[in-house]
């Protein structure tokens, strides 16, 4: 865009707003150079974003770690990253664009947790939300069913506090809206008490799997598995709940997502369990 052409930004827009950046999605798939990409830190930043859209007829998209394949948080009009409206309004109020791995630094605090989590914790929450996301177990809805409200900013409504006897009709909308009805600035997420999870892998073929999948799937309360391409060879991966203590004759092993419990007398993994907020999906 030449600089004559640039729309007219007040000094709040200016301090906010960037020219000429280049983003693309996490498969590096998806390609987009907005004519303004935003990065709002408060709601009201969100207002002005929208008022000055409207203003001059742009299309605008909310984006989050931009982990989807596709390229629907892209446009080349004004684009706005969430990454800044990640902060803790109450216990498990939240802002739209905190990553879930923050929530659950956030939750743990509290000694709370998920009832549920996605494989994948470097996601926004509305990000979450808005493609219906989902962890593992048959008796578990997608990650949105744990949204208790939201607010939501509309171009023709302004701002929209949204639940289940709010705008109700507009809240289940918001629970999978691929971003058209809106910018989620704000969510209110149903947790629990923190908890543990047990874990065990089995091999298996992929059709015993096919065979038994119902059974499978209700035999534990996550479930999951992984097939290795080109064979018939598949890992089946289950967790359940559990209130056994951790015994000195194991080793425990770190990294950025999870803890593997070993064994010292058979030296295997005997229990997976996430770090933080003590859950795994």
């Amino acid at each position: 865009m030449e600089k004559s052409d640039k729309v007219v930004l007040n000094e709040r827009l200016k301090e906010i707003s960037k020219y000429n950046v280049k983003i693309h999605n996490w498969s590096k798939t998806a390609y987009s150079t907005p004519e303004l990409y935003f990065e709002p830190e408060f709601e009201d930043d969100i207002v002005k974003i929208i008022e000055l859209a409207k203003r001059n007829n742009k299309k605008v998209r909310a984006i989050g770690v931009a982990h989807s394949p596709s390229d629907l948080p892209f446009s080349d009009g004004y684009i706005i990253s969430m990454a800044k409206l990640n902060k803790v309004i109450e216990t498990i109020t939240v802002e739209a664009g905190m990553e879930i791995s923050q929530l659950n630094e956030e939750l743990i605090k509290h000694g709370l947790a998920l009832s549920n989590l996605c494989s994948i914790s470097d996601l926004t929450i509305a990000g979450m939300i808005s493609t219906a996301t989902h962890g593992t177990g048959i008796n578990f809805g997608c990650l949105s069913t744990q949204i208790k409200s939201l607010t939501l900013f509309t171009e023709s409504c302004g701002i929209m506090y949204c639940s289940e006897t709010v705008n109700s009709d507009i809240f289940k909308a918001a629970l999978c809206s691929l971003g058209a009805l809106g910018i989620i600035t704000r969510v209110t997420v149903q947790c629990e008490n923190a908890f543990l999870l047990e874990t065990n892998q089995t091999p298996a073929k992929l059709n015993y799997i096919l065979d038994n999948l119902d059974f499978i799937v209700h035999s534990a309360e996550h479930v999951r598995f992984g097939w290795f391409p080109h064979t018939d060879d598949c890992i089946i991966w289950k967790a359940n709940r559990t209130n056994k203590v951790i015994k000195s004759n194991i080793i425990i092993s770190c990294d950025a997502s999870r803890v593997l419990i070993y064994n010292l007398s058979t030296f295997v993994v005997t229990e997976t369990i996430t770090t933080k907020n003590i859950l795994h999906s």
